[in-house]
């Protein structure tokens, strides 16, 4: 008996009345390698991104059309969750994460277990264990646990329960990648991989072995990611034999987990809406926003991101609102707005979707074209790899001399062949391929431009086999950001309204809890799509931050954004920019709070003397005059003698003669009047002083 292992795509195949999945499929390599070699009584496992599992048996097959499977079964589980039922073998079923097509295993597997291990919550766990402390953990595990025993920082089995023992479970180097390394070389190949993720889990796993000898994993992807991802170690010396191959792996591509509604908040001047436009871009690039918070702090980094930026906001990938008292329901979601009449007509009213309703609206949309597109160049690159292995040496025109070029293999992440010319191989990068197949990228790469152009026209040339009407939820979505700057401004209940329970994520639409509003003015049925992301910002010495909303709060991740000296200069015309700044936050923080400090923003390009003079003039000195309201005593102490004098001292000449008072008069003799000194005295010393 075999089992069939299916990525569900379109759950309309499956017929709840009859209890069957009528699995279409025409591709003809698939008939060949795979669905001929089914025979009656095979299993079949689909599991669906709507999280729902499908356990059947195979019954009959219309040749190069469908096959039937009956007797199906169905539980609701997330895939992670499939990864953790003992009888799959989760270290060896990695690839059913996203399959390049369906698989078959020879082996059975048996889907009663599968099934009755989803209903049950029947998941196994993933443990890292100091060698001689297995015993003490034993108690504790269920048959099927995975042990990974530690022994002076370095990997060196990997153990499964089983009949209430410890057992070696040997999946050979191939699948155990991690064997023989040590958690610090582990870390050092995370870093030159550029997998901050990854090193996370590494070091949550040291912090658990020296805390309480041994460390749980999360997830079913925690653990895989960094003890048997073939995708990343692929890429390393591989010790005592086994596979190199790279393969093409979901897991170790997984995006930065990005929370749906987020708020940076900080200081003035640290950067928050600034880098929300970081954000924003890494979110519908699935970037890790550090990673472009770094870049961006090069000149030609920036303007990359921000170029990345203005595209994907002219394209309606990212929208941008700012928050104010005036902000309201009918501005944010929909309204009744006035049309401009034509001569003779009376005022006539229309209903117009707000920014957000528009947003969301995006994100359906951009759903369903992505769905689309991403499977059709899928499905092409499938159907010219199959053809490439029937006939090895097809050849590719080039546009030019008549010549021609072949392919020497497909990779997980590349397509190597040889120059028409000769010389050393080159490759295509299947993620250019995709972009260009999609229309996200317009132009080739120079150098390889011809090449790219050819096996492109020979992609486009295949007919797409995603099925009509295809569901929306199939498919990883694209994603669309709004930011909303200053978010603590508006009047929260005003703006969102009802609306605001459907930004929980379990809300959102497709997910278990997901709710749908009738909306006022449409009467329209209205869901915020889990592919809309909010980013807020929030400056935290803005008094209306005290009365922000309590279910806004709750329902948003925060981000600090606070002053950051690293980057500022430690020599413009002798000043130390970064000593100038902590100093001048120490005393705020004391004189005010945290939340009233200076951000690094104010100094950033600050690269001479009189660049410096202006930035205190038109910038930081306004802003210390509203935190002290004009107290002038406190920005003297603040500040120094080089920034505040005396304008007067009084006396009691300057009261006029009133011989009935009660001695108030007396109460100011000698009071000092202070002001801001000329800016023109400003020099280097001036504000060396402040911190010297």
């Amino acid at each position: 008996m075999a089992t069939l292992l299916v990525k569900f795509t379109d759950e309309r195949q499956y017929d709840a009345v009859t209890a069957r999945i009528i699995y279409a499929d025409p591709t003809t390599n698939r008939w060949n390698n795979v669905f001929s070699k089914l025979v009656l009584g095979d299993n079949c496992i689909f599991h669906s991104s709507n999280n729902k599992l499908y356990v059947g048996e195979f019954t009959s097959s219309v040749p190069n059309v469908s096959v039937t499977f009956s007797k199906i079964r169905v539980a609701d589980i997330k895939l992670d969750k499939v990864l953790r039922i003992n009888a799959l073998t989760p270290e060896t079923l990695s690839e059913f994460k996203r399959p390049n097509g369906p698989i078959l295993k020879e082996n059975t597997i048996d889907v009663n277990l599968i099934y009755n291990a989803a209903v049950h919550s029947s998941f196994i766990s993933f443990y890292v264990v100091k060698l001689g402390s297995e015993d003490l953990l034993l108690p504790s595990l269920i048959e099927g646990d995975r042990v990974i025993t530690v022994d002076d920082n370095r990997i060196i089995n990997l153990y499964k329960k089983e009949n209430g023992t410890l057992a070696i479970l040997n999946l050979g180097n191939d699948y155990f990648k991690a064997s023989g390394k040590s958690l610090p070389e582990l870390k050092e190949i995370m870093t030159d991989l550029e997998k901050p993720h990854h090193i996370a889990t590494i070091q949550r796993i040291e912090q658990g072995l020296a805390n309480s000898n041994f460390y749980k994993f999360p997830s079913f992807t925690a653990y895989y990611n960094v003890m048997h991802n073939r995708g990343v170690f692929s890429q390393i010396p591989t010790s005592g034999g086994g596979s190199t191959n790279t393969i093409d792996d979901n897991i170790n591509n997984m995006p930065f987990n990005m929370p749906l509604n987020t708020i940076l908040y900080g200081p003035p001047g640290t950067g928050k809406t600034f880098h929300s436009i970081t954000h924003a871009v890494a979110i519908v690039d699935d970037k890790n926003p550090d990673e472009l918070i770094e870049a961006s702090k090069t000149e030609a980094g920036r303007k990359a991101i921000k170029d990345r930026y203005d595209f994907l906001f002219e394209a309606g990938h990212i929208a941008f609102t700012t928050f104010h008292q005036s902000l309201s329901y009918e501005d944010f979601i929909e309204g009744i707005k006035p049309l401009k009449p034509t001569p003779g007509q009376t005022m006539l009213y229309d209903i117009v979707d707000g920014i957000f309703k528009k947003i969301c609206d995006k994100a359906e949309e951009c759903v369903s074209a992505n769905i689309i597109q991403r499977s059709s160049f899928e499905d092409a690159l499938e159907q010219l790899e199959a053809d490439w292995r029937v006939n090895p040496n097809m050849s590719f025109e080039l546009t030019r001399d008549n010549k021609s070029f072949t392919i020497n293999e497909f990779k997980s992440k590349n397509i190597p062949f040889k120059k028409a010319s000769g010389g050393t191989p080159q490759s295509l990068s299947k993620k250019t391929l995709s972009d260009l197949y999609l229309g996200t990228r317009k132009s080739f790469p120079s150098s390889l431009e011809i090449y790219y152009k050819s096996v492109l026209d020979k992609l486009k040339s295949y007919t797409p086999l995603v099925p009509e009407g295809i569901n929306k939820s199939d498919s990883k979505p694209c994603k669309v950001v709004l930011i909303v700057d200053e978010i603590n401004r508006g009047n929260v209940s005003q703006i969102f309204g009802e609306l605001i329970t459907l930004l929980e994520p379990d809300k959102r639409i497709g997910e278990k809890e997901e709710i749908r509003l009738m909306l006022p003015y449409s009467k329209k049925k209205f869901g915020v799509p889990s592919n809309v992301y909010i980013i807020g910002t929030m400056n935290t010495a803005d008094r209306s931050v005290e009365a922000l909303d309590t279910a806004l709060r709750r329902r948003f991740s925060f981000i600090p954004m606070m002053p950051d000296y690293s980057g500022l200069s430690e020599a413009c015309d002798g000043v130390n920019l970064k000593l100038l700044l902590q100093k001048l936050n120490e005393r705020l923080t004391v004189l005010k709070d945290r939340d009233h400090t200076i951000g690094h923003a104010w100094l950033w390009n600050t690269t001479s003397i009189d660049s410096l003079r202006l930035a205190f003039k038109d910038k930081i000195i306004p802003l210390l005059q509203e935190f002290f309201y004009n107290d002038y005593e406190k920005l003297g102490l603040l500040l120094g003698d080089r920034f505040i004098q005396t304008e007067i001292t009084v006396n009691n000449n300057l009261f006029a003669p009133f011989e009935r008072g009660s001695g108030l008069k007396n109460q100011y003799a000698n009071k000092a009047i202070f002001k801001i000194t000329e800016p023109s005295s400003w020099n280097s010393e001036a504000f060396q002083s402040i911190y010297l």
